[in-house]
């Protein structure tokens, strides 16, 4: 009798079963929400516990035709009643249910009453194989996917918050001489903005997000390093760098479709760390640079005054910000620096600019003697450009000035950064040029005034603005305002206009070009890279150009080795930080090597 009553409810529980692929329906949710539901299938990836995504994934082990209806499903389990192993063949009894964001919905198994693992063992499903783009990707939600190479590191700005990066592939959108990484459309193209509507469209099918099983916030254990490695200091996966291909559980939670790994992930290396800039070219006598510094605010100068406006929000974080700073700024080797987004609280031996000098200085030990430009009308703005040069191998030729207010078009107005110029001459050869130190409107915060409006071209908001700082900004210089006749000039530091935007060009067409090619980079935005920083000089400048170089220190490190100790856990604050240069701000510093002379 029990025999028979045992058969019975055997019997009944496989005519309840429901198949995964009608759960999961042809469309971007469930056609049984709701529904209470008994489904069997073969684990393919467990992330139990609170610490990862409380659940496992499982997959159909007789699936159907219909190449429009997903196999695979996720299983919602955080009072943890599976304790089994991928591989299992199990029967969960629950009620349909979607994860939704506002740009995701994943299907899932939740309430769940039951989980049987049953003796019948299934074959382990091989992953599917996918390349990028996947054109529907509903149709493999939550199943074992492989995803093919090359993939491209193309962002990391997540991956100490959240533990994901972003990964991309080669396409039509890429431009000639750069690898699988996504170009900023203005870096090589004109705007246009049905052509940039089409590029982003094209873009976001090369892109998906690796993720690392968990839905931990700070997590202290990253498992994205190089070669296999876990993620640490001494294997730091770059931007860049290249996975032959990934295997795991195709997921759409937290807005985006992303993979949830069931196999180690290798990075194969693609940019080399360069602690210094390289060797100095034959024939070098004086190196400028423009370093944008990530908001070195110091306090009040003296310990105390934190948190500031902007930058570190305490001496222990202004400590760490400082010690990258200084070691960037004297591996760099340079004579003349432009500094942007330092603090605009003077010159007086509190100031930071003086608190940065004097580290500078003290860690020299001797061998540089660092200066600043001192002019204190440079606008009213929380963060201004500075100029900094070493006694020891230039002197200036008059003061430092600074725009009027007023004008032209008023585009440098004192609640706007205004640009810094300072002529020098060299010690040894006597040879004079002239440096100039940008830091031009961002794209950020809408300016008044129409036309600064994001057109929708590329190019962002206050395009308007940043055009009449160029046009100003040319016409001030052709005025000879620090009164010298020498034509050597250089423009240097954060124009925010990548290099096919108006601003950049205009400055070409007036006399002022680019020391760069387009295919160089020092920025990376929403995993789009290009520069905004530039170096722009008059023909008898250029000509005296020996080598320049973008040093990629900060664009391809990830956030999380900054020194900022917010949004990061105990572990993380003493795991990912040192003093080196790497990741000392998110802009990459840039190096002009010259041999200045007379003779042209």
């Amino acid at each position: 009798m029990k025999k028979i009553l045992s058969l019975l409810l055997l019997s009944l529980s496989l005519s309840a079963q429901t198949p995964i692929h009608k759960i999961q329906g042809s469309g971007g949710t469930s056609p049984l929400v709701g529904e209470k539901v008994i489904v069997r299938g073969i684990v393919t990836g467990t992330f139990l516990g609170k610490d990862r995504l409380n659940g496992f994934f499982i997959q159909e082990a007789e699936p159907d035709e219909d190449e429009n209806t997903s196999e695979g499903i996720f299983i919602y389990d955080p009072a943890g009643k599976f304790n089994g192993k991928k591989g299992d063949y199990v029967q969960v009894s629950g009620q349909v249910a979607e994860l939704k964001s506002p740009k995701s919905s994943l299907t899932q198994i939740k309430d769940i009453t039951e989980i049987v693992t049953l003796s019948e063992k299934k074959k382990f499903p091989k992953p599917v194989v996918l390349n990028l783009p996947i054109e529907n990707p509903e149709q493999y939600e939550g199943m074992l996917v492989k995803i093919k190479g090359p993939l491209f590191v193309t962002e990391m700005y997540q991956m100490g918050r959240f533990g994901q990066i972003t990964l991309s592939v080669e396409g039509e959108g890429n431009a000639e001489g750069t690898d699988g990484r996504l170009d900023q459309f203005t870096q090589f193209h004109r705007p246009d903005p049905a052509a940039y509507r089409d590029y982003l469209a094209e873009a976001e099918k090369r892109k998906i997000i690796l993720d690392d099983g968990s839905g931990l916030r700070n997590p202290s254990y990253l498992p994205f390093g190089r070669e296999g490695h876990s993620f640490d200091m001494f294997h730091a996966i770059r931007g860049g760098d290249i996975s032959k291909e990934v295997v795991g559980i195709l997921d759409d939670r937290f807005d985006a479709f992303r993979i949830q790994p069931t196999e180690k992930v290798y990075f194969k290396p693609k940019n080399k760390r360069e602690s210094t800039p390289g060797k100095l070219p034959k024939g070098t006598n004086l190196t400028v640079a423009a370093f944008n510094v990530l908001n070195y605010f110091n306090g009040d100068g003296k310990g105390g005054g934190f948190p500031t406006e902007r930058g570190a929000s305490s001496l222990e974080e202004l400590k760490r910000q400082q010690d990258k700073t200084v070691n960037v700024i004297l591996a760099s080797g340079a004579d003349v620096v432009t500094l942007m987004e330092i603090e605009n609280d003077g010159f007086d031996e509190h100031s930071a600019i003086q608190t940065l000098i004097k580290a500078l200085n003290e860690k020299s030990g001797g061998t540089r003697q660092f200066v600043a430009c001192e002019n204190p009308d440079r606008g009213w703005d929380a963060i201004v450009s500075a100029l900094l040069y070493d006694s020891k191998k230039v002197q200036p030729v008059g003061a430092m000035v600074t725009m009027p207010d007023s004008y032209g078009s008023a585009s440098f107005d004192s609640t706007r950064r205004k640009p810094v110029i300072q002529t020098f001459s060299t010690l040894k050869e006597n040879e004079v040029f002239t440096v100039v130190g940008v830091h031009f409107k961002s794209k950020g915060v809408q300016s008044p005034g129409e036309g600064n409006e994001d057109l929708l071209d590329g190019q962002g908001r206050n395009n308007k603005l940043r055009v009449q700082q160029a046009e100003d900004l040319k016409n001030w210089l052709a005025t000879r305002p620090t009164g010298t006749d020498d034509p050597d000039y250089i423009l240097m530091g954060d124009f925010n206009s990548y290099a096919m935007e108006d601003p950049l060009i205009y400055l070409d067409e007036q006399g002022y070009h680019p020391l760069f090619p387009a295919t160089s980079y020092s920025y990376v935005y929403d995993g789009f890279w290009g520069s905004l920083d530039h170096a722009l000089a008059t023909p008898p400048m250029k000509s005296q150009v020996k080598k320049a170089v973008k040093w990629h220190i900060n664009s391809d490190e990830a956030p999380v080795l900054d020194y900022n100790m917010e949004y990061k856990s105990a572990e993380q604050i003493k795991s990912y930080y040192d003093a080196s240069p790497f990741r000392s701000s998110d802009h990459d510093p840039i190096i002009i090597r010259l041999k200045l002379s007379t003779a042209r």
